[in-house]
């Protein structure tokens, strides 16, 4: 940490010190926030929580709560001094296209690299409604691959939020190009038994956490999303996207026709996916090693499977990018919220 860095943050930490009466407190959280920086590279919010609520005589729930408001008065500093903390979201993408879409809704996009793998992650300001930081892992295709990225990045950041963004392909008449789908359930299809002469199926299903899908569909009914929409569709009268929470399939395979095997396959056995993609049953095998942090697949439909070609992928895979991205940061936002007010309550 640097010298201008650790006087910036003597400044934020004091600030919230006087808010809430804690007069001489500042040097002592500021030595918890130090070493957890120098230990980590990044600032939690549970860092400070932990060691206060003991030399203070704190409840966990007073103690987090003021942790949360020096997290806050680091983030608002006008110094650089936000870049320490660690951020409260962290969105996974498996493409390059899906992870420029993220970052075109963030401020200050600088580069972290993870300190023992070399991973390279974008790390950047949402300034919405609720200004947080957000962390974008960019994977590649694949279910194994979104496990693995996933599980070192949660390592890594440790955040609050965990959402996986990207393009799909839709496989039911219930969606259109364009539609955002917030997977309440994920489908790995590909798991199945075979023998001499026949294939059974033994499908996984993943589902995202109760709070994600709640709010998901509040984000969903209200439109609230439909603002921040940066990217616009090639067609100039096209309709306003829906979102729908419905379950999506993932598998290893890329499907371009609906009389496909594996699309007749996943019609027979996974009969109210919406869409279908690559990484998201990945994404949440690792995450169900974390239940405290609220995890969902978010896709935008960027072509139908009958339908796909090159030219229509460069068209509206972008578009579509950019509409599940504006959904998941408005998720985040209400769930961070949310969560914000569960903890001043207690």
């Amino acid at each position: 940490m640097s010298a201008a860095d650790e006087r910036a943050l003597v400044q934020a930490l004091a600030r919230a010190c006087r808010t809430r009466g804690f007069h001489d407190s500042t040097s002592s959280i500021t030595g918890v926030v130090v070493r957890s920086y120098t230990e980590s590279a990044s600032v939690r919010p549970s860092d400070i929580s932990e060691t206060f609520c003991v030399s203070n005589g704190l409840t966990k729930a007073e103690a987090a709560a003021f942790a949360n408001e020096v997290i806050s008065s680091i983030r608002k500093d006008e110094t650089d001094c936000h870049s320490i903390v660690s951020p409260s979201v962290m969105i996974v993408t498996a493409l390059s296209l899906e992870a420029e879409a993220v970052a075109e809704y963030l401020e200050d996009v600088r580069e972290v690299e993870h300190p023992i793998t070399g991973s390279i992650y974008q790390v950047g300001r949402f300034n919405g409604s609720l200004m947080f930081d957000v962390a974008i892992v960019v994977t590649a295709p694949g279910n194994d691959f979104a496990a693995m990225e996933t599980e070192r990045a949660i390592q890594h950041f440790r955040p609050a939020v965990a959402l996986f963004v990207g393009v799909a392909g839709g496989v039911k008449d219930d969606v259109v190009i364009g539609d955002v789908v917030a997977a309440d359930y994920v489908y790995d299809y590909s798991s199945a038994k075979e023998g001499d002469g026949f294939v059974r199926a033994r499908i996984k299903t993943a589902n995202a956490t109760y709070a994600a899908v709640q709010r998901a569909r509040a984000v969903a009914s209200s439109r609230a999303w439909i603002p921040l929409i940066k990217r616009q569709p090639p067609l100039a009268n096209a309709p306003v996207p829906s979102a729908l929470i419905k379950p999506i399939a993932a598998g290893p395979r890329l499907l371009t026709a609906t009389d496909a095997p594996t699309a007749l396959w996943i019609k027979q056995h996974c009969g109210d996916a919406l869409a279908v993609e690559m990484e998201g049953y990945g994404f949440h095998a690792a995450m169900s090693a974390y239940p405290d942090i609220n995890a969902m697949v978010v896709r935008g439909v960027s072509d139908v499977v009958d339908g796909k070609s090159t030219e229509a992928d460069k068209e509206w895979q972008p578009v579509a990018a950019s509409r599940a991205a504006a959904f998941a940061l408005t998720l985040a936002t209400g769930l961070l919220q949310s969560s914000v007010k569960k903890q001043s309550n207690r």
